[in-house]
């Protein structure tokens, strides 16, 4: 489609359009709902400014000891199917995975996307998915339909929206005193870093955890430091 037909894409008169802001876990998982119910043409819009679907912050990651805190056999996409998680799991990689294994949480976006995948190609004749990769700047409610503008200018009119915004990054509170930090979550939070350096986390939650397995994964040899109010480590 050139940019000229995009920008003047409505949607709105041709097939009933859910338009759902996020691709993370819950906006993929409302799209494979939306795909493996429908009984009519439906178009599902998805805006995520990620090339892939399903990942997010949580499972985006690229760290094999970021493990899911759900064992598989908990984690299936439909309620109806169990194991459905840990079929795939199964297909998919050289491990022996059981019930009670715990998965790391990149393979589990590769689950929610090969699921994505899946179902729409089942619900060819009936649905559809767009995705637009870029941000939503503006939603407008008129009458009984939503606009949604997005940072290009391309203007989306739906009938629903489904809001799957995830987590923001958190604000950085040390960048008033002129401390140098990096997001935990960042792709190059921990690139070149040497493994004999001294390593400060603030806070002492799950994402710090993370941090220090990443560090463990990488070879870091170096002290690492964790302060929080409370001091004290997520529960088992």
């Amino acid at each position: 489609m050139s940019s000229d037909l995009i920008r003047r894409a409505r949607y709105r008169g041709l097939t009933p359009t859910v338009a759902i802001i996020g691709g993370g876990a819950s906006g993929a998982l409302t799209a494979i709902q939306l795909l493996r119910n429908a009984t009519s043409p439906l178009k599902i819009v998805i805006i995520e400014p990620r090339a892939n679907l399903g990942g997010g912050i949580a499972y985006s990651t690229e760290v094999a000891g970021h493990l899911l805190n759900v064992p598989a056999g908990q984690m299936s996409a439909f309620a109806d199917e169990p194991d459905h998680f840990l079929r795939w799991l199964r297909k998919n990689s050289d491990r022996n995975y059981g019930p009670q294994s715990f998965a790391s949480r990149s393979l589990y976006g590769d689950y929610l996307a090969d699921t994505l995948y899946d179902c729409e190609g089942e619900a060819s004749r009936l649905a559809s998915i767009d995705h637009y990769r870029t941000r939503a700047t503006r939603v407008e409610v008129q009458d009984e339909t939503v606009r949604i503008t997005l940072r290009n200018d391309i203007a989306i009119v739906a009938d629903r929206l489904v809001l799957a915004l995830g987590h923001q990054a958190s604000a950085n509170r040390l960048e008033q005193y002129g401390v140098p930090t990096v997001p935990a979550w960042s792709k190059n939070a921990l690139a070149n870093l040497d493994p004999q350096a001294s390593v400060l986390l603030v806070g002492t939650g799950l994402t710090a955890v993370d941090t220090a397995l990443a560090l463990d994964e990488q070879g870091h040899r170096g002290p690492i430091y964790a302060i929080s109010r409370h001091g004290k480590w997520p529960q088992v």
